[in-house]
């Protein structure tokens, strides 16, 4: 999978499938479907997968990516609605699989209400407070936006994409020793991420 060799893949997951079941292995097989544009078989995979395995939040979070891209929005209805059905951290998933989908269509409103709605399920959610604080940015809304980041850094940790987002704000609140010290934890935590590079502008 990791050198793109889908075909050598489907195979051999197919026969991991047969020996000994798992949601990974169905997971990786419909990613490989749907790298090859067998949708068809990407999607009939994606189904058995929430079906044997209903609690394997990733299956759920590729599935919704591969409605969006398609335009399925009411397959991604359906999936969003049954994942409110389990338990919070999958009914925050899906709010914010559904707040993704509108984003990337430049939906800001809908896609604000459902990354609100799934800090109702999981208030630390980070997929959720992460792009309600670039929004914040865009508006201007810098003390909000730095709210947002501060709950993520304080209850989930850092990721790249929550230091980036502080070294954007620091840098627009003049908190210049900030910034810098959130550069350095980036680099120095995340090396190999795009984040990483693109400071050290060896992306």
């Amino acid at each position: 999978m990791q050198k793109k060799r889908y075909d050598l893949a489907e195979p051999k997951l197919l026969r991991s499938i047969q020996l000994k079941p798992s949601a990974e292995a169905y997971n990786a097989l419909a990613l490989s479907y749907e790298e090859r544009h067998s949708n068809l078989l990407a999607e009939e995979t994606y189904n058995t997968l929430i079906k044997q395995y209903p609690n394997y939040a990733r299956g759920y979070w590729n599935y919704g990516i591969f409605l969006c891209k398609y335009q399925r929005d009411s397959q991604l209805n359906t999936l969003v609605s049954m994942m409110l059905q389990k338990d919070k951290n999958l009914a925050a998933l899906g709010q914010t699989t559904a707040g993704n989908c509108a984003l990337e269509r430049k939906h800001y409103r809908q896609a604000r209400r459902f990354y609100e709605k799934a800090l109702q399920y999981n208030q630390y959610s980070a997929a959720a407070l992460l792009p309600l604080a670039k929004m914040d940015i865009r508006q201007g809304l810098l003390n909000k936006a730095k709210e947002k980041v501060d709950i993520v850094h304080n209850h989930v940790g850092y990721s790249p994409e929550s230091l980036e987002l502080a070294i954007v704000l620091a840098n627009k609140m003049q908190q210049f020793s900030v910034a810098r010290k959130m550069e350095i934890a980036l680099v120095k935590q995340f090396p190999n991420a795009l984040q990483a590079k693109k400071l050290l502008g060896k992306q």
